[in-house]
């Protein structure tokens, strides 16, 4: 019997991040900020299983999700007081899950997504 944790409907088992951020690592820099970020995320028995049901069936050798591993790297400049950017770089691995692709083969393996924002303190 399933507790009240919706484990019969979550595709998600496991979720864990974590990170480190420092500000001030140069002298002439003090207020920029680095930042390290890492994820994981574990895909449900339920949902293995249901990707190993649709293969069976299907007589195909689909990908089977397992688990999603990102990794962030970003950096915040204070170009003037008052106005920043930050560049940020995200690095996954088995994004989705590894989930199947529209067209039911296998998605992507790994993926890279940067990005870049830019604030103004008034």
């Amino acid at each position: 019997m399933d507790d009240d944790h919706g484990d019969d409907r979550n595709q998600i088992s496991f979720y864990a991040e974590g990170g480190i951020v420092a500000s001030g690592l140069l002298p002439r820099r003090p207020n920029d900020v680095l930042a390290i970020g890492i994820a994981y995320t574990e895909i449900s028995d339920r949902a293995i299983g249901f990707d190993l049901d649709t293969n069976s069936f299907s007589g195909n050798a689909g990908p089977i999700r397992d688990h999603e591993l990102m990794l962030e790297l970003s950096y915040t400049a204070e170009l003037v007081p008052g106005w920043s950017i930050q560049p940020d770089l995200q690095r996954y691995w088995h994004p989705g899950g590894d989930a199947p692709a529209a067209d039911g083969h296998r998605g992507r393996t790994t993926a890279t997504i940067g990005g870049l924002r830019s604030r103004i303190d008034y």
